[in-house]
């Protein structure tokens, strides 16, 4: 017999990731457990997840301090899975063509390229295996992001992919350094 994966879903909002424990500050959200996910001492004890999901979270947070705690609650080896709206995609670059604006998403704190995402993460403890790029699914775009640009964006991302909209990442639990 094989132990249920314990997967917890920082962030979740309404959206959590399937057969996970998801914890979100909204009691809206539909969580599991409300919480803040910068703070979850004496709400998830250590050691106790094989993986740790944050999918469009993390942008809205101090990301370090969230991935510290997904870092804690993870087993040794455990895995983490990361995805942001990618900081240099095609669309966000056309806009910024078109408009000769860079504008952050209202309620996102941080953007993050690959450089970022990958320094976050090893500055918190992880080792990063596998990192990719793909386009937004439908239900984290609002309206207004469906416009010229953004079509724009989603051609040249097919072409080259390292322009798509979301950057994803994932890492291992490292070692702690003597």
């Amino acid at each position: 017999m094989t132990a249920r994966e314990v997967v917890y879903d920082l962030g979740c909002g309404s959206h959590k990731w399937p057969s996970s424990i998801g914890i979100d500050l909204s009691a809206e959200s539909g969580a599991d457990i409300i919480a803040d996910i910068e703070h979850l001492e004496g709400v998830v004890p250590d050691d106790v997840a094989d993986t740790v999901v944050l999918v469009h979270s993390l942008e809205h947070v101090n990301p370090l301090a969230v991935l510290k705690q997904a870092r804690r609650i993870l087993k040794q080896g455990g895995k983490i899975h990361v995805e942001v709206p990618n900081a240099y995609s095609a669309s966000v670059i056309i806009r910024l063509l078109l408009r000769n604006t860079y504008s952050v998403v209202p309620g996102h704190l941080q953007t993050f390229g690959f450089v970022e995402m990958r320094n976050v993460l090893e500055r918190a403890g992880f080792k990063v295996t596998r990192w990719g790029f793909k386009d937004a699914e439908d239900r984290f775009l609002s309206m207004s992001e469906l416009g010229l640009s953004n079509k724009l964006g989603r051609l040249t991302s097919k072409i080259l992919p390292q322009f798509s909209e979301v950057l994803w990442m994932e890492g291992v639990k490292a070692p702690k350094e003597d």
